[in-house]
C-alpha cells in the first residue's frame, strides 16, 4: 500500500546520545509482509541527527587517536596520556554523559574544586598541580637564566657527570670539563622565571644537592636565595657551608621553608663564588631534584620534598611529610649520645648503627678484664680502659702509665707510690746508671747513662696500650678531632695507637683546617753510643705532598730538629722506620708527632696512627760524626 499515516517514523535521537538516531516504525498490521513498491514519500525520509559531544574522547586504539588541542598524545593500554611540555592541560570532564572524556584548559587556570591547584602544562600535562616550579634537567635544557660574576670559563650548565634523577642529567657548576680551579676567581648566578605563587599557599623549595668544595668557612661558597623583586637585596636561605662544603660523595637533600617569603613572581638563585683564585681544585656543585610546591596537593607527586627520609602524602588536599624512624642522611644524624660507640649512616636515607667501641669505658665497672694481676680502671666517659698491672717480676712489668706514680715488682706484686717531686734530690733511685731528676710536672725521671759499664738498650719504648703514657701532652682537641691514645682495630701491635682524629667516628673533618701535636715526655739519652729512634705509621689521609701533613721532631730545649715528614711516610699502609738520632747522645730530647691538615678539604677518611714508638741504643759506640 502507499504511504499513508500509519507509516509515520518517530526519531527519539537526543543531543546526548551521542550515536545515530533511533527509528521505531509504527506501520500497522497491514503493511506487515507487504511489499512497498512506492516510491517512499516524505514520512518515509529518515534524517540522521549531527551530535557534537563536549571535550575528547581520552580512549584509544592507536595514538593517531590521542590527538588534542593540548598536544598530541601517546595510546598506553586503551587510554591517551599526556607529557609535559604540552600547550595546556588535560583535564578529565565531570559529567556522568560523558565519560571518559576530557577537556583542554589554558596554562595558569585554578582548579574549580581547589583554588591553589593551577594548570602549568611546563609541569604536569595532565590535571591540575601543586608544583610551581619542577626542574630535573633530563630534557638538556637548562631553564635557568646564567649570569657570570666572573670573566672565566667555569659556570652553571647542565652536566651528565652527576645527577640524582633517572634522566643523568643535572645542573653543575664549574667547567664543562669539570672543575672550577681556573687560577682566578670563579662565580656565576643561575636565576629561575619568575613563579606564580598562588593565594593560600605555604610554598617549599626542595632540592638534592652534591659538593665538593672547598671547605673553609666563606669560601667557594654556593647560595640559595629568593629575589622577591623591586629594589630589596635577595633573601638568604641557605648557604654550602650549612654542610660544611662537602657532601662525601652523595646527594643530599635540602629543604627549605618559603612561608614569609615568598611572593608572587618571586625567583630562585643559585650561585657559587669562590672570593678567590686559590684552593679551587674540586669538581663543583651539582644541583638536582629542583622543587618548589605550593602545599597543596591533588597526589603525591605534589608534595615531593626531597627527603628519603620522610613519607610524603596528600591528605584533603594538604602535603604532609612523616619522618621513617632510624631513617638517617648521614652519620650526623645517628649520634646516639654514647661515647663508646661509633656511630654511622648505611646510606642517603639508609638506618642508623652503633658500634661499640673497643676498650671504651664509661666508668670502673665496664673494665674488670677479671685478671687478678691487673687494676682495672676507666679514666672517664668515653675514655680507654686501663689495665695496670698487679702480678710482676720485674720492676719494668709496674710501669703505671700514670703520671706522679712509681711502680716496683716487690714479692711478685707491682707496688705503687705517689712519685711527684719538687728537686731532682728527692728522685735518687740508687742506680749508677741513671741521671735522676725532677721532670715536668712533678715527675722523678730516671734516665739512663752510658756511664763506664752502662749501657741499657732500651731508653724509650711506648705501644700506646696502658692509656696516655706518663709525661705525654697533647694539643687541646677541636670538636674532639686531636691527638688520642685510642684502642682501634688499626693497631700495629696490641690494642690501642696514638691517633690523630675524632675517636669515635673516626675522622678529621672539623669543617676547616685543623692541627695539633703530641709531645713525648722527656728522655735523657745515653752518652757516646749510638741511639735510635723506630716507630711505625699508617696514614689514611689525602696523597698531596702540600695538604695533610705529618711531622716527627726531636725538641732539645726550644730547639726542634725534623727527623720524619710525610715524605718519608706511606699513604694508607703501615710503615716502619728508623732514625739515627745519636746526634743528641747525651741531652734530654723530647719526641713530638704532628698533624697539619692545611685546608678543610677532603678530610673524611681516618687520619693518622702512631704505633710502637722505641729509642733504643745498640751499645756500639757513637759514630765521630752523626747529624739528624
Amino acid at each position: 500500500g502507499g504511504g499513508d499515516a500509519a507509516d509515520a517514523v518517530t526519531d527519539t535521537a537526543t543531543a546526548e546520545d551521542g550515536g545515530a538516531d533511533t527509528v521505531i516504525d509504527t506501520a500497522d498490521a497491514a503493511d506487515t509482509g507487504a511489499v512497498d513498491s512506492e516510491e517512499p514519500d516524505a514520512a518515509d525520509t529518515v534524517e540522521v541527527d549531527t551530535v557534537t559531544l563536549p571535550g575528547f574522547a581520552l580512549t584509544c586504539g592507536v595514538d593517531g587517536d590521542c590527538e588534542s588541542p593540548c598536544g598530541d598524545g601517546r595510546c598506553v593500554d586503551g587510554r591517551c596520556r599526556y607529557a609535559a611540555p604540552a600547550s595546556g592541560c588535560v583535564v578529565p570532564l565531570d559529567i556522568a554523559e560523558a565519560p571518559d572524556r576530557a577537556e583542554c584548559v589554558a596554562a595558569g587556570s585554578a582548579s574549580p574544586a581547589v583554588a591553589c591547584l593551577r594548570c602549568d602544562p611546563q609541569i604536569v600535562a595532565e590535571g591540575y598541580t601543586g608544583l610551581l616550579l619542577a626542574r630535573d634537567f633530563d630534557d638538556g635544557q637548562l631553564g635557568l637564566t646564567v649570569e657570570k660574576l666572573a670573566d672565566t670559563p667555569a659556570t652553571w650548565a647542565v652536566s651528565a657527570r652527576r645527577a640524582s634523577s633517572a634522566g643523568g642529567l643535572s645542573l653543575h657548576f664549574g667547567q664543562p670539563q669539570g672543575g672550577y680551579g681556573v687560577g682566578a676567581r670563579a662565580a656565576a648566578r643561575a636565576t629561575t622565571a619568575p613563579i606564580a605563587v598562588p593565594a593560600g599557599a605555604t610554598p617549599t623549595l626542595a632540592f638534592e644537592v652534591w659538593l665538593d668544595t672547598e671547605e673553609t668557612p666563606g669560601f667557594d661558597l654556593m647560595t640559595v636565595a629568593v629575589d622577591r623583586g623591586g629594589d630589596a637585596e635577595p633573601v638568604v636561605l641557605w648557604t654550602s657551608d650549612e654542610l660544611g662544603g662537602t657532601t662525601h660523595g652523595e646527594f643530599l637533600p635540602v629543604t627549605l621553608d618559603l612561608q614569609g617569603v615568598a611572593v608572587d613572581g618571586m625567583q630562585i638563585l643559585f650561585e657559587f663564588d669562590t672570593f678567590d683564585g686559590i684552593i679551587n681544585d674540586f669538581e663543583g656543585a651539582y644541583v638536582d631534584t629542583l622543587r618548589v610546591t605550593s602545599g597543596c596537593c591533588g597526589g603525591e607527586a605534589d608534595c615531593f620534598d626531597a627527603n628519603p627520609c620522610t613519607l610524603d602524602r596528600c591528605e584533603a588536599g594538604a602535603c604532609s611529610h612523616e619522618e621513617v624512624a632510624g631513617c638517617c642522611l648521614d652519620a650526623r644524624d645517628c649520634d646516639d649520645g654514647d661515647a663508646c660507640t661509633k656511630d654511622a649512616c648505611s646510606a642517603v636515607g639508609g638506618q642508623c648503627s652503633a658500634t661499640p667501641i673497643a676498650g671504651c669505658c664509661h666508668a670502673q665497672a665496664d673494665c674488670d678484664d677479671g685478671d687478678p694481676c691487673t687494676e682495672d680502671s676507666c679514666p672517664g666517659d668515653g675514655g680507654t680502659c686501663r689495665h695496670q698491672p698487679l702480678c710482676c717480676e720485674q720492676d719494668l712489668d709496674c710501669t703505671p702509665g700514670v703520671a706522679c706514680m712509681a711502680g716496683a715488682c716487690v714479692g711478685g706484686q707491682c707496688r705503687y707510690t705517689v712519685a711527684c717531686c719538687e728537686a731532682d734530690g728527692e728522685c735518687d733511685d740508687g742506680d749508677a746508671c741513671t741521671a735522676d731528676r725532677c721532670g715536668e710536672g712533678g715527675v722523678c725521671a730516671h734516665d739512663f747513662t752510658a756511664g763506664p759499664g752502662c749501657c741499657r738498650p732500651d731508653v724509650l719504648t711506648e705501644r700506646f696500650d696502658a692509656g696516655t703514657p706518663a709525661g705525654w701532652t697533647f694539643d687541646a682537641a677541636v670538636a674532639n678531632i686531636g691527638w688520642h691514645v685510642q684502642a682501634s682495630g688499626e693497631a700495629r701491635s696490641g690494642t690501642s695507637t696514638l691517633y690523630y682524629g675524632h675517636p669515635a667516628l673516626f675522622y678529621y673533618d672539623t669543617g676547616g683546617r685543623n692541627q695539633g701535636s703530641a709531645t713525648s715526655q722527656s728522655v735523657r739519652l745515653p752518652n757516646a753510643v749510638e741511639v735510635f729512634l723506630t716507630l711505625s705509621a699508617l696514614l689514611d689521609v689525602e696523597t698531596a705532598a702540600d695538604r695533610d701533613l705529618v711531622r716527627i721532631d726531636a725538641v732539645v730545649g726550644n730547639t726542634v730538629v725534623p727527623l720524619f715528614s710525610k715524605a718519608d711516610l706511606a699513604v694508607g699502609a703501615w710503615q716502619t722506620v728508623t732514625k739515627d738520632v745519636s746526634f743528641f747522645a747525651g741531652q734530654v730530647v723530647r719526641f713530638r708527632v704532628s698533624f697539619d691538615s692545611v685546608d678543610g678539604l677532603r678530610n673524611s677518611t681516618k687520619g693518622v696512627f702512631i704505633d710502637d714508638l722505641r729509642v733504643w741504643s745498640s751499645c756500639r759506640p757513637r759514630p765521630c760524626e752523626t747529624s739528624p
